[in-house]
């Protein structure tokens, strides 16, 4: 498989990402298997491994979760969270060292 980005070779790896669930709530997952380029910071999360991070996530209690992370990460999230392409991921991207307070709400 290639980046639809810069048309690398995707690789298997697995990473910890952060996922918005209800409310105000964050969860970071260790170890979740996604398709990395090796060219660019792209990756992909197959149909399969985000079906099965829908059903960890529908299971969580709610809260609040501090999330420290790579501001690419975040800025997945919010696109994910907000229905909005990858395309548009790197408008979400905090700048570095930067401390946000995100409120997201997740459309039906």
């Amino acid at each position: 498989m290639r980046c639809t980005v810069c048309g690398a070779d995707l690789q298997a790896v697995r990473t910890d990402l952060p996922f918005k669930v209800v409310g105000r709530s964050i969860v970071v997952l260790k170890g979740l298997p996604v398709m990395q380029c090796g060219g660019c910071p792209e990756y992909l999360i197959e149909d399969d491994v985000l079906r099965q991070v829908d059903e960890i996530l529908a299971r969580h209690p709610r809260g609040r979760v501090a999330l420290v992370s790579h501001g690419l990460a975040l800025a997945l999230i919010r696109a994910h969270a907000a229905g909005r392409p990858l395309e548009q991921v790197w408008d979400l991207i905090p700048a570095n060292a930067d401390l946000k307070i995100v409120d997201l709400e997740v459309k039906a």
